[in-house]
């Protein structure tokens, strides 16, 4: 929302999409992933949250929870978009994961 700042963005969005409060997210990083398709500035957060969730399902469409490695198996595969395969690779070299 404009003039919102990150941390309050995050918080809300979480909220919405998920049902859960953010208390201990930890900034990563912040940088711009570009493709053919699409441009996006990311602020990147590691948070641990063991549940439970509540998925708003006017917020989430479809949602499936992936390991880190699950998902890196489904690279190249059109599961995911092309800026979510380079950010899991991103977390890999960042040894995020």
């Amino acid at each position: 929302r404009s003039g919102e700042d990150i941390e309050s963005a995050l918080a809300r969005e979480t909220q919405e999409e998920l049902g859960i409060a953010v208390n201990n997210a930890q900034f990563l990083l912040r940088y711009v992933i570009r493709n053919a398709y699409e441009s996006e500035l990311v602020y990147l957060f590691k948070m641990t949250y063991n549940g439970p969730f509540r998925i708003n399902r006017e917020e989430v469409e479809v949602g499936r929870f992936w390991t880190f490695f699950e998902a890196k198996k489904m690279i190249g595969q059109k599961i995911f978009t092309p800026n979510l395969e380079q950010e899991l690779l991103l977390l890999e070299r960042m040894k995020v994961v």
